[in-house]
């Protein structure tokens, strides 16, 4: 109950102390929150296109090996390493899509 009041009693402060920015700091504040956003998607996109480039050669040499042919280090290593990444990416989209499936039905 201690902790609730608390929590309570800090929230007139806070608000205090955000009304008391100018217009300028919000607006600075949204723009950098603006690049920043950009900036994330702009990562993200690229990071997708270049898995997507990494999985297109994986395949190339999976139909080399599956040929019989041997790779070398550098394909061996490529091929690790994107099955690594799509590992990852598997784990990752579990963890995000799997809290929103398990939803109430009622």
């Amino acid at each position: 109950m201690q902790r609730v009041r608390a929590f309570l009693l800090g929230i007139g402060p806070a608000l205090r102390a955000i009304a008391s920015i100018s217009r300028e700091d919000w607006a600075n504040k949204l723009r950098h929150w603006k690049d920043e956003f950009k900036s994330t998607l702009q990562h993200y996109w690229l990071g997708t296109k270049l898995l997507w480039d990494d999985v297109r050669i994986s395949v190339r040499l999976l139909v080399k090996l599956a040929n019989g042919k041997g790779l070398s280090r550098r394909e061996r290593q490529q091929l690790t390493r994107t099955t690594a990444n799509i590992f990852r990416l598997v784990l990752v989209a579990v963890f995000i899509i799997v809290p929103f499936i398990i939803v109430p039905l009622s």
